[in-house]
């Protein structure tokens, strides 16, 4: 609407309310654009994660050679223990080892 059309308004308020309705489509256009892109941009990460694990499991097999042994052997998933704060001990599964049970 133009100010000079609607009684008692300011071109300064118009300006206000313009700006903010502007604000407010542009962050629901920008929160609707993520939500809808977020299951491929997980897909794209855990991608990437498979990979890297995959390139690490060659590199440990190749380092480990032709060992009958660990060929047969079934692969367990490493585990990293930590401390918490509290004093107990904390199991906590290798990334790698997380992607194969999924």
């Amino acid at each position: 609407l133009l100010p000079h059309l609607v009684p008692g308004t300011t071109a300064p308020s118009i300006f206000l309310k313009a700006l903010l309705q502007g604000v407010v489509y542009a962050a629901t256009a920008i929160t609707l654009l993520f939500l809808c892109l977020l299951p491929f941009i997980v897909k794209l990460l855990r991608t990437k994660q498979a990979k890297k694990c995959a390139q690490t499991r060659v590199q440990q097999d190749s380092e480990a050679g032709t060992d009958q042994e660990s060929s047969t052997k079934p692969k367990e998933p490493r585990e990293f223990r930590t401390e918490s704060p509290s004093g107990t001990q904390l199991s906590v599964s290798a990334p790698c080892a997380r992607m194969e049970s999924s």
